[in-house]
């Protein structure tokens, strides 16, 4: 008797996993009735079953990738319209034609692109021509032409400053800025003031003595 009422609680137990399953079963069996009978009464009604289709979507926000800027280059007032994307060296070079400019590295790491920016010194290629409305720049050609070199650029040719020559505009720039404001520096002085700018040619004793020779 003891073997037999085992053998029947045995039988009667349901496992969690065997419930659980059963459960799910019986839902999917459900929905499945649910929604043949909602067809069913749908399509007796004379009409058709449709099929929910796709929210609306978002609209993407309109960008505007051009801009105008208006500012005033070497004592000259421009408009043009430029690319946000663009920096102010490459609208100074392809919109103005101011070639002096030079982009070494265009990342802002050589110099060779420096130009006055309201007073200041900035690598131009790190700087985005759709933020200078309204500024006024200085670049090389601002400061001499080959009919009437400055000062500084004379004392480059007298001095053997210069060789390739790309980096020149920049360091032009930045030392004539120096020499206006402190027309006496000393050797520590000025290279400070050109620490942002390089010379790939090895060329620095020749710029230094050529800069602090101007009198």
């Amino acid at each position: 008797m003891s073997l037999e009422k085992d053998e029947d609680i045995a039988k009667a137990k349901v496992t969690r996993r065997g419930f659980l399953k059963g459960v799910g079963a019986g839902a999917a069996v459900a929905a499945v009735a649910v929604a043949g009978v909602e067809e069913l009464r749908i399509m007796q009604m004379g009409q058709q079953p449709v099929t929910p289709g796709p929210g609306p979507q978002p609209t993407a926000p309109e960008v505007t990738t051009v801009s105008t800027v208006s500012f005033t280059v070497n004592g000259t007032d421009y408009t043009v319209e430029v690319d946000n994307r663009w920096s102010l060296a490459e609208v100074l070079r392809e919109k103005l034609g101011l070639y002096g400019t030079k982009i070494g590295c265009d990342r802002g790491e050589c110099g060779a692109c420096t130009v006055l920016l309201d007073g200041v010194p900035v690598q131009s290629c790190v700087v985005l021509a759709a933020e200078t409305n309204g500024a006024k720049i200085t670049t090389i050609e601002g400061i001499g032409t080959p009919q009437n070199l400055s000062k500084l650029q004379k004392s480059l040719l007298d001095n053997d400053g210069t060789q390739c020559g790309v980096c020149v505009p920049g360091i032009v720039v930045v030392a004539t800025d120096l020499l206006s404001k402190n027309p006496n520096p000393t050797e520590d002085e000025l290279r400070a003031a050109l620490d942002g700018n390089l010379c790939r040619c090895g060329n620095q004793p020749h710029i230094m003595k050529s800069i602090l020779a101007v009198k």
